[in-house]
């Protein structure tokens, strides 16, 4: 029998995004500062594979929008029923696109529901400047950092966020 923490239906998938879609997610970070964005992700997805196709900006609704976000309830329900949701996005304006404690912590209300989860941060604004340019990627064309997390089940209800690299096509 294999165990709940052995079950890995996406390992390691590579995930592939487009430059425009990239640059829509950019766009809509910069937009929105100094707030944090948020938006779905919809695509394509198997085992070895995560296709990012299109990207849809959602209102943050979250009481403190410069230090979380929330996904409107009205938005966020659409995009749960549209069979191509395959994950979400948000910005960390002045920190590096790592997973907060508070990130981690709300995994399990939704870690179920798709496995992809972005973090995009302006490597010009904020106070993460030095350490965000000595992380960015040769590929990057700009100051905008983006990080692609797996969303797995470790244990029942449990989630965590496992790196993947992104490729950009």
């Amino acid at each position: 029998m294999t165990r709940l923490a052995d079950r890995k239906p996406y390992q390691t998938p590579t995930i592939l995004l487009p430059m425009s879609v990239r640059d829509e997610i950019a766009a809509d970070t910069y937009d929105r500062l100094p707030r944090e964005a948020c938006g779905a992700l919809f695509g394509a997805r198997n085992p070895e594979l995560i296709v990012v196709e299109n990207y849809r900006p959602l209102t943050n609704a979250a009481e403190n929008p410069d230090h979380a976000f929330l996904l409107k309830p009205e938005e966020w329900v659409k995009c749960c029923f549209t069979p191509n949701f395959i994950g979400i996005y948000h910005s960390h304006p002045t920190t590096l696109p790592e997973p907060s404690a508070t990130d981690l912590e709300d995994l399990p209300r939704f870690g179920s529901l798709f496995p992809l989860y972005m973090i995009g941060s302006p490597v010009s604004f904020g106070d993460g400047k030095a350490a965000a340019q000595a992380k960015k990627p040769p590929d990057d064309p700009d100051d905008f950092l983006l990080n692609a997390y797996f969303i797995e089940e470790t244990e029942r209800l449990k989630y965590d966020l496992s790196k993947i690299m992104i490729t950009f096509c």
